[in-house]
Order: C-alpha cells, then structure tokens, then sequence
C-alpha cells in the first residue's frame, strides 16, 4: 500500500487518523441507538477532523482518501447494524437506476478517451475498461452512499431537528479552533498533521486578516458550512424548536424561555462567526437564506430554492451552449459592485472558456481522469488552466450525461420539494421541510463557482427526498403527487386568488382544537 501527501510531509498522527477512521466508524454505528445523528456526526466529524489530501493507494484501487473511506465505511456500518431501516426506505427499488446510469456514464467515458494525448515532452496515457472502476468507485462512494444515507434515514421532521442540531454543534465546538487561526494563522493542519492542505497566500485577506480552514480543504469548504450551520440555527429558532435536545425545558415555563434564550444566543454567534470567515459568498447565503427563514413563509422559500437550484443546473448548460451574456456581467459588476471583483469574475469566465473549448470537443462522456481535460502548453507540456467550478470539472472530465446525473441528484429533490409543499401539513413541519430544500439549493448552486469540497450536498439531497416521502406516507405517494391531484389544487388556488383553502385552514389549526370541534 501506498501513502502519499502533499509534498510527502505528512506524519505518523495524520496516518494514524485516517487508518483507524474505519473502526471508528464501525463502533459508532454499532453503539449508537439514534443512527441519524450518529451518520450526521460522522459525516461531519470526518470532513472537520481527517487531514486532507493523504491518499491511501491500494493495489488495483483508486485512491482513498479521508472523504471516500469515510463515506464508505459509514455505509457498511449502517448496512451491517441497522439494515432493517434501508427495507423501510425502499432501498432496493430507488438506488438501481442511477447506479446503473453512473456504471453507464463511467464505461463510455473508458470507451471513448482510449487515444494517448502528447504535450510537449508530456504525454498522457489513454483509458481502458479497467480505468472505468477507477471512474465508477469513486462517484458511487462519494455521491451515491452519502445521498441513500440521507435518503433511508431522515424521513420525519424529529430527524430534521437531529440533522440540524448536528450541524449547529459541530460549528459551536469547531469555533475555538476558527478563532484561534483568525486570530494567529491557519497553521492547525501543519502543526498537527505536518504539511499544510492549500496554499497559505489564499488565506489572506484584503485587510491582512486570515481566512481559517482549521483542518478542512479551504477556507471557502469552512464558511459554506458555518452558512448552512447559521441557517439550521435560524430555521429551529423560527419553528419553535430548540438548538438542543433539552430534555428539562419541558418542565415548566422558566426552563423553556433559558431554552429559547440559549437557541437566539446560538444563533447569532454563529451569524457572527459566518461573518468572521471572510467569504462574501457565503456571508451573502447565510443573509439572504436566514432573512427567508425568519421573515418569509414556507411556500416563498420553497419557490425561491426551485429558482436557485433551476438557475445552477441551467447555467453550465446555458455557459456550454454560449447564451450567457458574460460581457455585461463584467461590466455591471465593474459599474455597480467592485472593479477589483469583476477583474477576477473576467479571468474565471476567461479560464472557463478555455476549458469549455476543449470539453465540446467530447461533450457527452468528458475526456476521463489523469488530467486530460486540462488545457496545456503545445510546447512546455505544463497545465495552463485553473478548474474552480464544479460544473467545469464535470463537463470536462465526465461529460453531459455524468454532469446531469450528479447535479439532477440534487436539483431533483429540490423540484419535488416545491411540488408537495402543499401536501405537508403541520407549522413545524413545513418550516424544517422547507428550509432544507433552500439549504440543498444553496449548496447546489455554491458548485457553480466552487469546486464542490465534500459530499454534504448530496447528503443534504437525499434527506430532503427522504423527508418527503416520510411526511407524506409511502402508501399514497410513492414517487410524486399524482398529477391530477395537483393540477387540482393548483386550480383551486388560482381561483382562491390568494386566499387561503379551507384544507389548508384545516391542517393549520391546532390538533386538540379539532378534537374539540
């Protein structure tokens, strides 16, 4: 077995970490009475505590690194000790075929990339069959098993609560960390597990602050997460609920306010720890996406997710097809915002068409791994490109078909979210429903101009699927709401004009004031 790092540097502790991961997995799954907060804590305790890029290379396998041996092992310990909650989720029946359509993706990007590519004095070898399992593992571990975790296990609004409050906690206890390297330097990776993970130029901001990464891939990966932490804190504010599971704020109404002030506290710490991290994308997620939690309804956050998540999946297709009017972005961005941000807006468009170019020219299935879809230098060999989407990075090594099934993944739960909206009944409900379908467009369209740095969105995806079909009852709706049912209510409510339908009056009303009725 191989272990590799950046620059090799790496030390005992960090091979340590990463080789004992899997047992750690196995007994927190076999122990556990709660599996979805023990997945949700898994999950995220590997993505905040493993060091990055240390590569474990077996003979014969891709490489594994802390992303794919944790998702791995978290499923086998799911599969082995609680089986019996994957025959209720339709386990069987939902998984085949986007696992079929991955292998199918992963063989005609093989088939089709068996030409050797020559720059310079470089020259990369093509692909085969073999290279297929290379392509196909990876995906089906990274994507696939975190978004059927998410998809078997969260399928009520207490698991909502459970996955919200393991976000919330992972954040509020990582915060020393972040403040530490804010106000000293992101050197936690170096002195802990002896090489540093990015470039330490990009942690400095304009102001000579740090951005911190602690022990994730880059400070951009910490602050999407401390976003998505902020609004989990926010939506549980909003539905009454609390930050903690606190067991004793049932007991009389003076332990249920200390509650609720300890849930308002928690809240704007972490609005105020988002703001630390210095990164105005996930600063601009975390403003806009609490002000809809907070001051807009169920029904406006759900339409503006189906927006976001439309306007991510449509606009790498739009960019490949040339119908993005990039020209007037920059321009408006120059006049209206900062002149400094619409140069590096420019030079991404400028890095995107260039790999655009070359990704037309096997548009359907990509040019495969081993760097082939990068753009050379015809004389020197060396890369000439930067890859920062996501989007790009699927289009170029993958093609359109894998970048529709990785990316219809996530947009799809988002669209039925919006479509079954009305057939989720209850307050609490249909706020946690509704801020996690803004939660997953969120993280869906932070892939257009990020690189993707971990498999939450996909978990988040399939929990949001799995909650659907939990809240609605397997028996009734087993994929979508019948078609007719729905061009009903919508036909109703377009001639309530805005008014609210006696159904929905109904299921809003107290259940005890019902009975009494």
């Amino acid at each position: 077995m191989e272990i590799r790092s950046l620059h090799n540097a790496h030390n005992l502790f960090a091979v340590l970490m990463l080789g004992v991961w899997p047992l750690v997995c196995l007994a927190v799954m076999r122990m556990s009475k709660r599996p979805e907060a023990a997945i949700a804590g898994l999950f995220l305790a590997s993505v905040m505590l493993l060091p990055c890029d240390l590569i474990f290379k077996l003979p014969g396998l891709p490489d594994s690194d802390k992303l794919v041996i944790s998702s791995f092992w978290i499923f086998v310990g799911a599969w082995i000790f609680h089986r019996e909650r994957f025959v209720q989720g339709r386990f069987r029946q939902t998984m085949w075929f986007p696992a079929l359509f991955g292998l199918f993706c992963a063989v005609g990007t093989s088939l089709m990339n068996s030409d050797r590519l020559v720059f310079g004095p470089h020259a990369i070898t093509g692909l085969n069959l073999y290279d297929s399992v290379h392509i196909y593992l990876p995906w089906l571990v990274m994507e696939l098993f975190p978004f059927y975790l998410g998809y078997t296990f969260y399928r009520s609004a207490d698991d909502l609560e459970t996955l919200f409050r393991a976000l919330i906690l992972a954040i509020v206890l990582y915060s020393p960390l972040i403040w530490y390297e804010k106000r000293f330097a992101p050197v936690l990776h170096m002195e802990v597990y002896g090489y540093a993970q990015h470039q330490f130029l990009q942690t400095i901001r304009p102001d000579g602050s740090y951005r911190p990464m602690v022990f994730m891939a880059h400070g951009l990966a910490l602050s999407i997460l401390a976003a998505m932490a902020v609004l989990a804190a926010w939506t549980l504010t909003r539905a009454g609920s609390f930050v903690g599971r606190f067991p004793w704020a049932q007991l009389d109404a003076g332990r249920r306010r200390f509650a609720r002030a300890i849930t308002w506290t928690t809240s704007w710490y972490l609005s105020v720890l988002l703001y630390a991290l210095k990164s105005f994308g996930s600063l601009v997620y975390g403003v806009l996406g609490s002000a809809l939690i907070f001051f807009a309804g169920p029904r406006t956050q759900v339409r503006v997710a189906l927006v976001v998540a439309c306007i991510a999946m449509a606009y790498p297709l739009l960019r490949a097809s040339d119908l993005v009017p990039v020209k007037d972005i920059v321009h408006f961005v120059a006049t209206e915002v900062n002149p400094e941000r619409a140069q590096s807006l420019d030079f991404r468009f400028e890095n995107e068409e260039e790999l655009l170019a070359k990704a037309r020219k096997r548009i359907w299935f990509g040019w495969g791994y081993k760097m082939r879809a990068y753009v050379f230098d015809p004389w020197s060999g060396d890369p000439m490109s930067i890859r920062d989407g996501r989007w790009i990075i699927l289009l170029g090594d993958d093609g359109v078909m894998r970048f529709l099934l990785s990316f219809g993944m996530m947009v799809a739960p988002v669209v039925l979210a919006f479509i079954r909206l009305p057939w989720v009944h209850g307050k609490r409900e249909r706020r946690l429903y509704a801020a996690l379908a803004l939660m997953t467009a969120i993280e869906v369209f932070d892939m257009v101009p990020n690189g993707g740095y971990n498999y939450l969105p996909y978990f988040l995806a399939g929990s949001l699927l799995g909650v659907q079909q939990g809240m609605l009852g397997r028996a009734k709706y087993r994929s979508v709401v019948p078609l007719p049912e729905m061009l009903a209510y919508f036909a109703k409510r377009r001639d309530a004009q805005g008014e609210e339908l006696p159904e929905e009056r109904a299921a809003r009303r107290p259940v005890g004031a019902r009975r009494a009725r």
